[in-house]
């Protein structure tokens, strides 16, 4: 198993260390910022008012109070309350890596005796129950109440008089589940690009689309991706039926090029947040500072962004799957059938994507819309980050559907026009999609999206190489 220090923590390590493929370890300078910012935190405790130590949390900012074991228990009981179900252990490890990342920061003041627990715990997958909680998008103080309650139970005395608010201030279980989300989308967006290049082929498309002259129409980094790999996987030679095809072939590069950019600023804004600290308050330069920097506006506008993008993404899939099953495109029969008169064929995929693209479309809810002021109004507004995150993490299910009912789609028409590739990632799909009687095509949707990741890897070949 390879090992992650914090400093060096991405979407990919989260994901590696959520599945149990790596491991998370801290470095001694990790260990020195820690200490230092927790001594940090109780000698300005002791000469001046510090948010969560002297003061009550919240609109309870104002009353004074005793810094104590009491007031400890308070804290992490109280913020503790929580409904739903229990996530998922994935989903509480990343959570937990993405913690003991920020705290190696040096910002927050947790003290090295907890951060040691939590990596412990990573390390001997001994995880806590955590449940759904209740955060919008200002901090998930919830999620590490409930682990906070479980540290005091399990390791008596390793929390102390001011540790509760500097352990639960943290958006990491939402930054989890958005780091998990945008690294799985990845993934199958690489896929989607293999399966789409398929579609392209099976409906005679005019590779011009996609050629490095077009690319220069629309200057973008997605774009170039694009039209790089659709034509490393063009038959060579190869021209299409059609002068001009329709939009979800011809735009098929800024569709999926603005995918593919959407998820690299998304993956920016993540990995930011998860290598800095946004505890507040945050102990620096020898003072402490206040400060809204827990506010996830910035990672909701790169979600939103991704998902928007998806949307799109999705409605030309169905739009390629629909083309599929027209003769003028392909040049087969009507909805690929065996030719029975009456047969339905793929005609039953079309309603199967286009129930996992309005599902997909619609994981971008109106979060944020709803204006709820909170504690006393100190807290006016929030942006549902935390809701929005994982929605798209519990829908990517759909999203694969899609992806699949498209393969299935495609490699249909190209079997039925003798036109299979020679791809070694399409072997278990060949002798289904060379059944074309009505049928029940659920098990075809089943393998095809087995076979999603190594079309995922010959496309990542392809993307390295270039």
């Amino acid at each position: 198993m390879r090992t992650i220090v914090p400093g060096e923590l991405d979407l990919a390590g989260v994901a590696a260390i959520a599945r149990r493929e790596a491991a998370l370890v801290l470095t001694d300078a990790d260990r020195v910022a820690i200490e230092h910012a927790h001594s940090e935190a109780g000698r300005i405790s002791a000469q001046r008012p510090v948010y969560g130590r002297t003061t009550g949390v919240g609109a309870q900012r104002i009353a004074a109070v005793a810094d104590d074991e009491a007031q400890l228990r308070r804290i992490l009981t109280s913020h503790a309350t929580t409904s739903g179900p229990l996530r998922s252990r994935e989903r509480v490890r990343a959570l937990l890596a993405i913690r003991i990342a920020q705290c190696a920061g040096g910002h927050g003041g947790v003290p090295l005796a907890v951060v040691n627990r939590l990596v412990q715990a990573l390390a001997e997958d001994d995880l806590p129950d955590v449940h759904e909680g209740s955060a919008i998008g200002t901090g998930d103080l919830s999620v590490f109440a409930e682990i906070g309650v479980w540290l005091l139970g399990e390791r008596p005395g390793l929390l102390h008089a001011g540790d509760a608010l500097p352990l639960i201030s943290s958006n990491a279980a939402t930054l989890a589940d958005a780091a998990l989300a945008v690294e799985q989308i990845r993934q199958l967006s690489d896929a989607w690009l293999g399966v789409s290049a398929l579609s392209a082929r099976a409906s005679r498309a005019n590779p011009e689309a996609f050629s490095p002259q077009a690319a220069t129409a629309a200057p973008y980094r997605g774009v170039l991706v694009v039209c790089e790999v659709l034509t490393a996987l063009w038959p060579a030679g190869r021209r299409g039926a059609r002068i001009q095809d329709s939009y979800s072939l011809r735009t098929l590069p800024h569709i999926h090029g603005l995918l593919l950019d959407e998820l690299d600023y998304a993956t920016f804004v993540i990995q930011q947040a998860v290598r800095t600290g946004s505890e507040n308050p945050m102990f620096a330069d020898g003072t402490v500072v206040h400060h809204g920097g827990f506010y996830t506006n910035y990672l909701r506008a790169a979600l939103r962004a991704v998902v928007n993008a998806l949307a799109d993404a999705a409605r030309a899939s169905n739009a390629r799957i629909s083309a599929l099953g027209q003769p003028g495109v392909t040049g087969r029969s009507a909805f690929l059938t065996d030719g029975t008169p009456g047969s339905s064929g793929t005609m039953p995929l079309e309603f199967l994507a286009a129930s996992a693209a309005a599902q997909v479309a619609g994981w971008d809810a109106a979060y944020g819309a709803v204006s709820i002021p909170l504690s006393a109004g100190v807290e006016e507004f929030a942006p549902y980050t935390s809701q929005l995150a994982v929605n798209v993490l519990s829908g990517l299910a759909q999203l694969r559907v899609l992806i699949g009912t498209e393969l299935v789609t495609a490699a249909r028409a190209l079997a039925d026009a003798a036109d299979w590739p020679d791809w070694p990632e399409l072997d278990r799909l060949r002798s289904v999609a060379e059944d074309r009687r009505d049928r029940d095509l659920s098990g075809d949707v089943t393998i095809a999206t087995r076979c999603l990741e190594p079309l995922r890897m010959r496309v990542a070949e392809i993307r390295t190489a270039g």
